[in-house]
């Protein structure tokens, strides 16, 4: 009962957190900084609801390199995975890369060339690793999301949030605009800087091995399974990804 309760306490430092931001934010006061967050990542309570959270996802059932899915998950396996991540044992496996099509009608997505030339490359983690990534979500967008609620300018990637909640906001805020520009990054995921990404989440972040622990997902290495090549990532972060 003590550890349950112990374990559970971390699911409402993850809400302090965010209010924490949040109130900092409305009284125009710095935003605060956190530590020891890996002891949130590493509670077995933050696990299970990180496992609730995913489980039912579509890709819960698709393995990675090590053919961990969602359905074999046990209380056991989740106790190890607790205890390898306070150890600091824990290390990622490889990322599966599969690619996908892009809506280009006029490529013929049947050949391997093609798809490897100018489809979409998707990483695809193992379940635990999965598990490990949503925790740390969990904990980032407690941190940032207050951040971007505020800001109310950004619609990708968030809860609850896309295209239509985009298009309503720029009927209010861009009355007047007469043309509106699309742009993407090419190799956006691909060409992220490891350091770079770290050096900005310290400015709020000062936990090492929760850093750290971040540091490891950009860094597992890559199986394509369609050119059967394994790389090492010494640039860039797994397009799919949780985190």
């Amino acid at each position: 009962k003590y550890e349950f309760e112990a374990s559970r306490s971390k699911l409402q430092v993850i809400k302090n957190m965010r209010q924490r931001t949040a109130v900092a934010i409305k009284q125009n006061n710095p935003l605060p900084t956190f530590t020891r967050l890996m002891p949130i990542v590493c509670s077995k309570e933050v696990l299970l609801t990180a496992y609730g959270n995913i489980k039912s996802n579509k890709g819960s059932t698709t393995p990675g390199t090590q053919n961990q899915t969602a359905d074999e998950m046990s209380m056991e396996r989740i106790e190890k995975l607790s205890l390898e991540l306070k150890n600091g044992t824990y290390n990622f496996p490889d990322v599966r890369r599969t690619w996908i099509p892009k809506p280009i009608k006029e490529v013929d997505w049947k050949k391997k060339e093609n798809l490897i030339k100018l489809g979409r490359p998707l990483g695809v983690p193992d379940f635990d690793a999965k598990l490990v990534q949503e925790a740390t979500r969990m904990v980032l967008s407690a941190i940032y999301e207050p951040i971007f609620d505020y800001e109310d300018v950004s619609f990708g990637f968030r809860p609850k949030l896309g295209c239509q909640n985009a298009l309503t906001t720029a009927q209010t805020k861009a009355q007047g605009m007469v043309y509106a520009m699309e742009g993407d990054i090419k190799g956006a995921y691909g060409s992220l800087i490891h350091e770079r990404l770290i050096s900005l989440l310290s400015q709020r972040i000062q936990d090492r091995s929760f850093l750290d622990l971040i540091l490891k997902m950009c860094e597992a290495g890559i199986f394509d399974a369609l050119q059967n090549i394994r790389t090492d990532s010494l640039i860039g972060v797994p397009q799919g990804a949780i985190v």
